[in-house]
């Protein structure tokens, strides 16, 4: 789980989230400003990037309480 405006700032990271966009590996959960992204990987390797409006913490809060599974 990374935050959109901290983990931008890096070159690295813009040119990531530009390929996985153009690669159709990223889904925006909805269509605000994004506050936040989620890297997953599938069984075969290949990763998804989901950008949500939800902030870093309050994903996190979500998953330490369990919500989502």
């Amino acid at each position: 789980i990374f935050d959109m405006d901290t983990a931008t700032m890096s070159q690295a990271t813009r040119d990531y989230l530009r390929a996985a966009e153009k690669d159709g590996r990223m889904v925006n959960i909805q269509e605000e400003i994004p506050k936040s992204f989620i890297v997953t990987e599938k069984e075969d390797g290949r990763d998804t990037v989901w950008v949500s409006q939800i902030s870093t913490s309050a994903l996190l809060g979500r998953v330490k309480a369990g919500i989502g599974e």
